[in-house]
């Protein structure tokens, strides 16, 4: 049996099952609102408004991914869902309507909301951090090959600290 069972286990919950036939691949909280969102392997979002509401045990499906939705995350001050997947789309969802902005680059991994409330944060699967405007809707900043970056500095950490311990 392959299916994904969410249980809150407080006997003072209302919301205490839900059960999903499908691999998740992501989730989230909204951190002022009670609102709650998981996505699978199929690019579908289960959206949960008022999650703890007594006879509040179904969900919302969104559905625009084609492949597994890679990150998601709320804007802190509204109900705005982003996500994004495999297509490298950053999908904006307000009131069930998609709004896009491709050509991310590679797969989103992880999407990230700063307080701040102004942009959003994704990383893509070549680890560059992308930073959107959510003003503009336009990537406004990237920085490429962040491990390589640290990779290759510690390596020149490691080479001369080698070099100087053999002098």
């Amino acid at each position: 049996d392959k299916r994904v069972r969410v249980i809150n286990p407080s006997p003072c919950a209302s919301f205490t099952r839900y059960t999903h036939d499908v691999e998740l691949s992501a989730a989230t909280l909204h951190t002022n609102m009670n609102v709650a969102a998981v996505a699978d392997v199929e690019g579908k979002i289960c959206l949960f408004n008022d999650w703890n509401v007594k006879g509040n045990d179904g969900a919302t499906v969104q559905h625009w991914h084609a492949n597994k939705v890679g990150g998601m995350a709320f804007a802190p001050r509204s109900e705005v869902l982003f996500s994004g997947g495999l297509e490298s789309v950053l999908v904006k969802w307000l009131d069930g309507q998609p709004q896009f902005l491709p050509r991310i680059g590679q797969g989103i991994k992880h999407v990230l909301c700063p307080d701040s409330g102004d942009v959003v944060v994704i990383v893509t699967e070549d680890t560059a951090v992308h930073i959107v405007s959510l003003n503009t809707w336009t990537v406004k900043f990237k920085l490429s090959n962040v491990l390589r970056r640290v990779a290759e500095s510690s390596r020149t950490c490691a080479s001369s600290e080698m070099v100087s311990t053999a002098s």
